[in-house]
């Protein structure tokens, strides 16, 4: 299975064709999306992941005239999203943004416009939405069991409900997702990083991740299983 993942930061969709001075061979870094997506993926089937910025997609002239009215929001890159992987033939389209809110009627705006933009294009690959609520780093601290591992002693600093934290723009000491996240990192002796991330995607429990965020990362499994790439939610399941 061809997946197409799409989204703007180094730390959700890392990064491709990397040179590293190591092996002196061109490599592909994993941001915690792609190692979500190999974790869920209980299938056992081979996944080939492309990542691509969000910024390299960009609609023609022609294709803009031709899907009017564009989605508003994330639609329209959406939209060129699940286009780019249609005509190179990849079998899902998983586009990532941050929905940047803790109040759940934005958060399904934002789902909505995506959703809109994925149905510009009928044909073509599955499209799966992957929107954080309120941001990546709110799935990021759900799970006290894999922050204990990464070092954390004290993990009742962890957000109860982290899908409803939030804070200014411009306070370190604030609940923002980031420099929340970030002061976790550094209680743990660890770094605000990629390799945090994946890292930390790799001890998080799917099951506890669900349970923390119950509106978004719900919404992004059940369209998982719908692409074929995760098996249904405990939910869902007879």
């Amino acid at each position: 299975m061809r997946v197409l993942v799409v989204g703007e930061g180094l730390h959700d969709i890392g990064r491709q064709n990397e040179w590293c001075e190591q092996t002196r061979k061109l490599i592909n870094l994993p941001g915690w999306l792609q190692t979500l997506l190999h974790k869920m993926n209980e299938f056992g089937q081979a996944i080939e992941i492309t990542s691509i910025n969000t910024k390299e997609i960009v609609l023609s002239g022609q294709e803009r005239r031709k899907r009017q009215p564009l989605p508003e929001g994330h639609g329209a890159k959406a939209m060129a999203a699940k286009l780019k992987a249609k005509n190179e033939n990849f079998d899902v389209v998983v586009f990532m943004a941050d929905s940047d809110t803790e109040e759940d009627c934005k958060w399904r705006c934002h789902h909505k416009c995506v959703q809109e933009g994925f149905g510009k294009i009928p044909e073509g690959p599955a499209g799966v939405v992957c929107l954080p609520k309120s941001a990546s780093e709110s799935w990021l601290l759900a799970d006290p069991e894999a922050w204990k591992a990464m070092g954390l002693s004290c993990t009742k600093m962890l957000p109860s409900h982290p899908e409803t934290i939030w804070g200014k723009h411009d306070d370190p000491e604030g609940n923002r997702p980031h420099p929340y996240f970030a002061r976790v990192c550094k209680a743990a002796n660890r770094t605000d990083t990629r390799e945090t991330r994946v890292e930390l995607m790799e001890k998080i429990s799917i099951p506890r991740l669900a349970k923390a965020c119950p509106l978004s990362f719900a919404s992004f499994w059940n369209e998982l299983h719908a692409a074929g790439i995760a098996p249904s939610p405990p939910d869902r399941r007879p």
